[in-house]
């Protein structure tokens, strides 16, 4: 009689036996320390090129906006330059005394006459003032003009203010002339220009700010039309 529990092969018939695949051995079971060492090496690596990358790219962002500030600064150094280039040997229609006076100025401020840009395709004969004065976010370059008068007036009128720039941490403006040493040829640079009947020789015009701890500045010197 065969038993009904057991096979012709010795093993039991009727009942579900589940597999249950076995690991051949330890390192089966998971990630070994070696694998674990290379995995966290390469995280730690593409975090260190990640953190290069975004100081490099923060870094290039800062040059670019402090070039953008330098930029700004020089534009507005060309813009006066090219107004004072122009500048003509003719009297202005206020001033102190009874002489010729073509320009007044000292180290915050000048005044001058010269054919000036108006609009788009008009130019004007126009005294042009340009002056530092204070703000509570440093100092501010600012500019008027009025049509030049051929009469003399009693007082300089001004017109519309113009502010150019703000925000300067430092403005000055001199003036060259010839030396009253013996040495031909030597010059020296004043710091007022007052009651000269002549233009000086040049004027140099420095502008300064500074932009996230750096001094940022731009030099102009122009030659006059004597």
């Amino acid at each position: 009689m065969i038993n009904k529990a057991t096979s012709w092969n010795g093993g039991y018939r009727g009942h579900n036996f589940a597999y249950k695949p076995r690991c051949r051995n330890a390192a089966d079971a998971g990630f070994t320390l070696v694998e674990m060492l290379v995995v966290l090496l390469l995280t730690a690596t593409m975090s260190a090129l990640m953190i290069a990358g975004l100081r490099q790219m923060h870094a290039f962002t800062q040059l670019e906006k402090r070039q953008t500030a330098q930029t700004e600064l020089d534009a507005v150094a060309d813009y006066m330059a090219s107004e004072l280039a122009g500048a003509l040997p003719l009297a202005l229609s206020d001033h102190d005394g009874d002489g010729f006076v073509p320009m007044i100025g000292d180290a915050g401020s000048t005044r001058f006459v010269a054919v000036v840009r108006t609009g788009f395709l008009m130019e004007d004969l126009r005294e042009v003032s340009y002056f530092i004065e204070k703000s509570p976010t440093g100092l501010v370059l600012l500019r008027n003009s009025q049509p030049h008068l051929w009469v003399k007036q009693s007082r300089y009128a001004g017109g519309d203010v113009e502010k150019l720039y703000t925000g300067l941490k430092g403005a000055s403006i001199t003036y060259l002339v010839k030396s009253d040493a013996k040495e031909s040829g030597a010059t020296v640079w004043l710091n007022e220009w007052k009651t000269e009947v002549r233009l000086p020789l040049a004027v140099r015009v420095k502008l300064y700010r500074v932009y996230e701890g750096i001094q940022l500045q731009s030099i102009r010197i122009i030659m006059m039309a004597n």
